[in-house]
């Protein structure tokens, strides 16, 4: 096994881990919405850990941080579906793969021991249980992925300009990206020239069970991830970025959003039957059809809705979720903190504004500067070359998240925001997306309990001294039993108060801003002895 095999498989089996663990705290709906994509992750790590790849399949999957995620991505796009791999359908389903081009496409697969090779002398054991059918086929399937299309989806002939309103930032040919105006390019650009990846951080999840919905009522259900996102020219509600296909004459105006029709159908999956109908009885489709919600992109059923000039994300969470995002949001502002405004709307529903300011800046997530990395060390000092004010900002939100256990924090769920006319970069976006934290996976056997997020917090303190230095320039945070009972009673979600309490009083003292509270009183109090 090459140390690249050995990178990969070390990568895929750090992300099972991760969904195992997000699973086993997860709401029983969230689990049967998941329980495909884990089975599937399960057999194709099975294929990595068990069958020597090709340089050309390694040259794929090498860079990629998440490298089951990228071949289930792919899984789902092509023609192969779970049920296949039932008894009989293996050799059916490798069989079809003969009808391709001779590019290292295997020949045949049947039951029994027998060797399949191909021109890269790629050997191939099928075995005679379902499971291992499954497994050739995956491979097989993922082995026509890679030597006959190369890894790339994209038309090689698709021509396009990535537009900022309507100032031409890059020209796009196939899946490549050349800068125009390096000023005002998405950030995602300074750390990779793939048209198609950056389409798909701007798609919609097609895990939701309501997405499946939406594509349904807008017959789309057969466009992968990249097409539904070109079939609104990529545009979002958060920044100003769209794609303008070669020969259009399609102007910003023409692509921003001004409706929603298909709100309901994103959050709760409702008027389903109507709102198709009135698509289908439209006489302006385009229009219709021209949503937000393809490009609405995280996991949970949300919409965006236009009320009176504002956009607002309305969001669907349980109780204790709906509480958590309230609560942090309430002691995030009641400490100063930049937050992104939340209100509760009724008991499984909260909404928030949209804090572009209807694009007045741009949004870009912080995976566009530090790329998949959550490390505290690398993303401050990431933040740390833009400016103190950045750095700052970085800390103020992963202590909220130490005290507040949001175990969440990934690179696409927090990010900065841009001048639309310099591409300047103005600032951290306010803190965002905090559902996950707290009890929102159910109250713990105890308050106390110790966190991971605390030690990682306390060693990264450790090796840089960043909120020492903070301390220097700001404040520093207190939070006090009274102040989380006022946050708790803001929310109007009935939860048990004394052991909120005291679970994020317990992670706050474990936190180096308490450490340098005291250091500050100790150090008055030798002050005032002298």
């Amino acid at each position: 096994m090459t140390k690249q095999q050995m990178r990969v498989i070390a990568q895929a089996e750090h992300e099972m881990f991760c969904l195992r663990d997000l699973l086993e705290g997860s709401v029983p709906a969230k689990v049967m919405s998941r329980a495909y994509e884990y089975v599937i992750k399960q057999d194709l790590l099975s294929v990595l850990r068990e069958t020597p790849l090709t340089h050309q399949q390694l040259s794929v999957l090498t860079p990629q941080r998440r490298p089951l995620d990228f071949l289930y991505r792919l899984w789902l796009k092509r023609i192969f579906a779970h049920r296949r791999a039932a008894p009989g359908c293996a050799s059916r389903d490798a069989a079809h793969l003969s009808q391709a081009p001779d590019r290292g496409v295997p020949k045949r697969a049947s039951d029994g021991m027998k060797k399949v090779e191909d021109r890269k002398k790629v050997h191939l054991y099928i075995h005679a249980n379902d499971a291992d059918r499954l497994r050739i086929v995956v491979f097989s399937h993922l082995w026509y992925i890679f030597v006959y299309t190369g890894g790339e989806n994209m038309d090689l002939s698709y021509r396009a300009q990535i537009m900022s309103k309507d100032v031409a930032v890059a020209t796009v040919a196939g899946n490549a990206v050349t800068p125009v105006r390096e000023d005002l390019l998405p950030l995602f650009f300074k750390r990779s020239s793939s048209f198609e990846d950056w389409l798909r951080t701007r798609a919609i999840d097609i895990h939701r069970t309501n997405s499946r919905l939406l594509k349904k009522a807008l017959r789309l259900a057969e466009r992968d991830e990249t097409e539904l996102v070109l079939s609104v020219y990529a545009a979002t509600i958060t920044d100003t970025y769209w794609v303008k296909p070669e020969g259009s004459s399609l102007a910003y105006s023409d692509v921003k959003f001004t409706e929603n029709y298909f709100d309901d159908v994103a959050l709760t999956g409702g008027g389903v039957s109507e709102i198709a109908l009135l698509y289908r009885n439209s006489e302006d489709k385009a229009s219709m059809a021209h949503t937000p919600e393809l490009t609405n992109t995280g996991s949970f059923e949300k919409c965006w809705r236009l009320i009176g000039r504002e956009w607002w994300m309305y969001k669907r969470a349980d109780r204790l979720a709906l509480f958590s995002e309230l609560f942090v949001y309430e002691l995030g502002t009641a400490l100063g903190f930049p937050m992104a405004y939340y209100e509760r709307v009724d008991g499984s529903t909260i909404r928030s504004r949209d804090f572009t300011g209807g694009v007045g800046v741009n949004f870009e997530p912080a995976a566009s500067i530090v790329g998949d990395d959550d490390d505290y060390g690398v993303s401050y000092a990431a933040f740390r070359k833009l400016g103190t004010e950045f750095s700052d900002a970085y800390l103020e939100i992963i202590f909220l998240d130490a005290v507040c256990e949001n175990v969440d924090r990934h690179t696409n769920n927090y990010g900065v925001l841009r001048d639309v006319v310099s591409g300047k970069i103005l600032s951290l976006a306010p803190n965002y997306d905090n559902n996950l934290a707290l009890v929102s996976r159910g109250y713990p056997n105890r308050a106390d309990r110790a966190g991971l997020l605390q030690v990682l917090l306390t060693e990264f303190e450790q090796e840089t001294g960043a909120f020492a230095d903070y301390a220097s320039r700001h404040r520093l945070p207190v939070i006090t039993p009274e102040l989380l009972q006022s946050c708790i009673e803001k929310t109007g979600v009935p939860v048990q108060t004394k052991f909120v309490t005291d679970f994020v009083m317990h992670r706050y003292r474990q936190s180096p801003v308490y450490a340098q509270i005291q250091k500050q009183k100790n150090g008055r109090k030798e002050m005032d002895a002298r």
